[in-house]
């Protein structure tokens, strides 16, 4: 709500000004009315006006004078002339002083309605500017300075605080996750709040250190759940655009704003407490009883993980893990117990083998932990992101050992094939990894295998493409995306070359049950 002060030294047109303001259905309260620039300039500390209506003409003190002068004293104020035309070189004088509009007397009610209704969007867009730099200073500094232009909306008492995470929580100041953002910005998820909330409340959405978070102050006029129901459906909404789980943190309702920096604080380790990955979720301070962090893997399977450690046998390891995982995943386990048990599991590996000691320290491993869980839009992500880690941690094994012949290279390489073949797998590289020129390993794999690198992993990408050919629901572009082929017309080349016909006579032949041609 603007506050307007209107000074006019004919009463009539005062009080017809005054008659026509709660017509003009705007966001305006008249605070007083003068007759003179001097006795406004005295009332104008008391009043705090936001706009001034001012006339030229005026005995004592005119309106250009009054400008000047309350500049020194209240420069946030906005001004409005009224003049004859008589007046106009008077209204060229005063726009220089920083006037924002004017109303030529004799006026009609459509134009005085046109000029104030955008001095009031003026008004209300600098105060929302000033009340949204100072709820930042209340939440992020211990003790921020009183902005003096920002007010609480008087109707609304009541506030509550709400932190809307989409996928992991990260603790850092990263972003491991970076959402849409022509849909995940803080002025269009604000603008659709606000319409959906109406006059029962209103809310300011600002950005957090992370780009998957955003912090909504928001203030209604009393306790209903209703309001807070409201604003739930509507942040609600931007887990199903964006195709990702979102969790909301809300804080209990509260009066005092000052305590911003506390409830905040109080938030971010509520959602961090209680964040799950790949579900969606409201958390409110009565569900956040503190816990522990502990590792959800029990003695028996503790038991299995080092005799599986005990025979070097990663791979089992892994099956273990994506065993758990899916235990973790069906209990609901929240993200930091996940992080903590993956953070054991990997620990275990590095104590395992020196070699792994002497690569690098164990704080960058469990860090790389870190990122794969806050990269993490959902449960399945966080599962197959452990799990390449551990690979990798097996390749690392891997190269350290000096000491595998040559029959044990071939067969690492293979099971290495069979489980990345829809990925750009160079295989000089991947001899690199273990010591051995490409040429002689490539033939010395063919010869112990009976088939060379290549045509395995080729025969590999047609097996898994035949498969999805029977299903019509996918494209050809995706199937040759997911075989390992970024090139359409090159897999259908090379399909025609193993499979003897192209894609899509393939499809063709399946719907048609043709098996002799299949």
């Amino acid at each position: 709500m603007a506050k307007l002060l209107i000074v006019e030294d004919e009463p009539a047109i005062q009080n017809g000004i005054m008659a026509m303001i709660p017509d003009l259905n705007l966001p305006l309260q008249i605070v007083g009315a003068c007759f003179n620039g001097k006795s406004a300039l005295e009332s104008l500390e008391t009043l705090q006006p936001d706009i001034v209506l001012t006339d030229i003409k005026m005995p004592g003190m005119n309106g250009l004078e009054l400008i000047q002068k309350s500049r020194e004293i209240m420069p946030s104020i906005e001004y409005i002339i009224l003049s004859g035309y008589s007046d106009f070189e008077y209204v060229r004088t005063a726009m220089q002083y920083g006037v924002n509009d004017y109303i030529l007397k004799p006026f009609t009610y459509q134009e005085f309605r046109e000029v104030m209704k955008k001095v009031c969007e003026k008004v209300e867009n600098k105060k929302m500017y000033n009340y949204r730099r100072y709820i930042q200073e209340l939440l992020f500094n211990n003790h921020p300075e009183k902005n003096k232009g920002a007010e609480v909306p008087g109707k609304y008492r009541c506030h509550y605080l709400a932190l809307l995470c989409l996928g992991a929580f990260s603790v850092r100041s990263v972003d491991f996750i970076t959402p849409d953002y022509t849909v995940w910005n803080a002025p269009e998820i604000e603008k659709r709040i606000n319409d959906k909330m109406g006059q029962s409340g209103q809310c300011c959405v600002l950005d957090a250190k992370v780009a998957n978070e955003k912090i909504v102050f928001l203030s209604v006029t009393d306790e209903s759940v209703m309001h807070v129901k409201r604003f739930v459906n509507e942040a609600s909404n931007y887990a199903k655009e964006l195709d990702m789980p979102m969790t909301i943190a809300l804080s209990n309702p509260f009066e005092d704003i000052e305590q911003l920096n506390k409830i905040h604080h109080e938030a971010r380790i509520n959602l961090s407490n209680r964040i799950v990955l790949g579900k969606s979720s409201v958390i409110i301070p009565e569900d956040t009883a503190p816990i522990e962090n502990y590792v959800a893997i029990n003695s028996q399977q503790r038991k299995s993980i080092h005799e599986l450690l005990g025979n070097e046998n990663l791979t089992g390891v892994i099956d273990q893990f994506l065993l758990l995982a899916g235990e973790w995943q069906k209990a609901r386990l929240p993200q930091v117990i996940c992080e903590f048990s993956a953070k054991y599991l990997v620990s275990e590996i590095y104590n395992r083998y020196d070699c792994l000691q002497k690569l690098y320290p164990l704080e960058d491993l469990l860090s790389k932990v870190e990122q794969v869980v806050c990269s993490s839009a959902g449960f399945g992500d966080f599962k197959e992101g452990i799990a390449g880690l551990m690979r990798d941690i097996g390749e690392d094994v891997v190269r350290s050992k000096v000491n595998l012949n040559v029959h044990e290279v071939v067969e690492r390489i293979y099971q290495y094939i069979c489980q990345h073949y829809t990925e750009a797998v160079s295989f000089e590289q991947l001899s690199r990894k273990f010591g051995y020129h490409a040429s002689y390993i490539s033939n010395t794999f063919t010869g112990i295998k009976g088939i060379s690198p290549m045509k395995l992993m080729t025969n590999l990408r047609i097996a898994k493409a035949r498969e999805m050919l029977a299903d019509s629901k996918w494209p050809l572009k995706e199937i040759a995306a997911m075989t390992g082929y970024n090139d359409v017309n090159y897999f259908s080349r090379i399909f025609k070359e193993v499979a003897g016909v192209s894609p899509k006579q393939y499809r063709k032949n399946i719907r048609q049950g043709d098996v002799d041609k299949i």
